[in-house]
């Protein structure tokens, strides 16, 4: 069953990995039945991956239930047309808040420096705030930690937008801008 598992992890596809498949064959056999009486290549057969079932041809297999591509599953996708914009459009709505709840982001710490700012948010509720790390395990006998941090500020006194950006090593307050 342990390669039933590698030619079919989800329902609908699989990661094509025949690398691994090599591998278990080996130790495992190709054309073991599970408790359906289907083998491995019946399932590569059934969700249309030329992949697998070349290898699985190559490595010795052969289908064991011939009615079982029948039986297929349709595509998710042979008849849906993909509309980009509105699939996009609806996320962003969905992740629009919704409520007129406090927003949860605070101004940096290091901000508190620049007079008269504050976080600018939109009408509807979103703030513009990104903190990234990077660990490179590699890069010394200390590897390399560091964040960046942007947040979109108001300027009350002038109306004037401000990036602010905040960089330096985890640990550390780090510079600003």
């Amino acid at each position: 069953m342990v390669v039933h598992s590698v030619v079919k992890p989800f329902e609908y596809g699989s990661y094509e990995n025949t690398g691994l498949l090599d591998l278990l064959s080996k130790k495992f056999r190709v054309d073991y039945k599970d408790r359906h009486g289907r083998t491995p290549i019946d399932y590569a057969q059934n969700q249309k991956s030329s992949v697998m079932l070349r290898k699985l041809k190559a490595l010795g297999s052969a289908p064991a239930d011939p009615s079982f591509l029948e039986a297929a599953h349709p595509s998710l996708w042979e008849d849906d047309e993909v509309n980009f914009e509105a699939d996009a459009q609806a996320n962003v709505e969905s992740q629009m808040p919704v409520s007129d709840e406090a927003v949860l982001v605070s101004l940096d710490s290091q901000a508190h420096q620049i007079k008269n700012v504050r976080l600018f948010v939109t009408p509807g509720k979103e703030v513009y705030n990104v903190l990234l790390t990077k660990t490179e395990i590699n890069y010394n006998r200390w590897s390399m930690n560091v964040f960046y941090k942007m947040q979109i500020l108001l300027e009350t006194v002038r109306e004037v937008y401000i990036v602010y950006t905040r960089w330096g090593r985890i640990g550390s307050s780090g510079q600003n801008q």
